[in-house]
């Protein structure tokens, strides 16, 4: 089945090709998306539980800077997931925001598991203010999606989704 889609700045009949329909990175936008906002409105609405677990040890301090930090990554997170939830549509915009977006998630996560790595390993727990057990829980949170991320790009593009112009509209 295909879907005729107007664009408004290149008034073409643009049809979906059912060879790299994008159904697989479409689910996978939408779980990851949805994940997302629960995990900020948790980190939003209970910083000093989310900060808990990040921390060696009850007695470490979580203090209002702390807390108003956690709160301002959660609202980082729902900024970033703005552009997932814009290359969900199976439309022409959808479709060419999907690469862009997985580049730039993924590079990001490499970025952010480096950092994890550093800040476990390299600072530690004593220095860094985060436990061994929340590095190993994040970076194993972040490892997952960014292989994938990386396999699609470079193994399996067409699970991104793909149209054809076909001519002008009238």
């Amino acid at each position: 089945m295909t879907t005729a889609y107007p664009h408004p700045n290149n008034p073409t009949h643009t049809l979906l090709d059912p060879t790299a329909s994008g159904t697989v990175l479409q689910y996978a936008l939408a779980i990851e998306s949805t994940l997302n906002l629960i995990f900020a409105t948790y980190i939003l609405l209970l910083p000093t539980s989310f900060l808990s677990f990040l921390t060696p040890s009850t007695s470490t301090p979580i203090t209002p800077l702390s807390t108003t930090l956690a709160q301002l990554f959660a609202l980082m997170i729902y900024t970033l997931t703005i552009p997932m939830l814009l290359a969900i549509p199976n439309t022409r915009r959808g479709i060419e925001l999907r690469a862009p977006v997985y580049t730039y998630l993924g590079l990001s996560e490499v970025m952010l598991i480096g950092l994890f790595v550093y800040l476990g390993l390299g600072v530690g727990a004593e220095a860094s203010g985060i436990s061994g057990k929340a590095v190993v829980a994040v970076v194993g949170n972040l490892v997952p999606p960014c292989l994938f991320r990386w396999y699609v790009l470079g193994v399996r593009p067409e699970w991104m989704g793909r149209y054809r112009d076909v001519g002008k509209l009238d």
